[in-house]
């Protein structure tokens, strides 16, 4: 990746194609024309994202050889996941001020060992599907679900908002998105601590 360049050389990442960064130390996830197809974070040390970047498929951040954290750095670089995004903890992802979004026709998935944080958050698919939640998220500042369908299914865990703003929520609520909270046990919850 050092001698990365757009001009001089040609990537294809496909659907389905798996990109690892597994080193030791820091990494520079590179954003590549037309996204990745999977994307796993591994090894140790800092992966920073060094533009806006899309995985077409699944994200994975594991602790198997290390505790890597994927950074969206200073410049708060977007990202936007497709398929489900499974991390081993929320020290695993550096959210800062970024916006992650789940959008296209799948239904997703956010499996995190004891919670993820995000800072923005927006849900905007193309059809009738559900991001369902697999643990607690916390959103440090914005859920956005804009017109189209945004539908987030909290499956028995807790979403906690940060920002006491009226406004931490927005989004039009209508039967193309709202969220699922039903539960006899009542272990789905919304903490918004206004």
């Amino acid at each position: 990746w050092l001698q990365f360049s757009e001009l001089n050389n040609t990537y294809t990442f496909g659907n389905t194609g798996q990109t690892i960064y597994s080193g030791n130390g820091q990494q520079d996830v590179r954003p590549v024309p037309g996204g990745y197809g999977h994307l796993r974070i591994r090894g140790a040390g800092n992966k920073q994202l060094s533009g806006a970047t899309l995985v077409k498929g699944d994200l994975e951040i594991l602790a198997t050889d290390g505790l890597p954290v994927l950074d969206v750095m200073p410049a708060n670089h977007d990202l936007t996941v497709r398929g489900n995004w499974t991390s081993y903890g929320e020290a695993g992802f550096n959210e800062r001020q970024g916006l992650v979004l789940f959008d296209q026709g799948l239904a997703q998935t956010v499996s995190t060992t004891g919670g993820e944080r995000f800072h923005n958050w927006r849900i905007q698919k193309t059809g009738a599907l559900y991001v369902t939640m697999a643990s607690d998220v916390t959103l440090v500042n914005n859920l956005n679900l804009p017109s189209g369908n945004g539908r987030l299914d909290l499956d028995g865990n807790t979403l906690v908002l940060l920002n006491g703003a009226g406004n931490a929520i927005t989004g039009a609520f209508a039967n193309q998105r709202h969220i699922r909270s039903e539960r006899t046990d009542n272990t789905s919850k919304v903490q918004w601590d206004i």
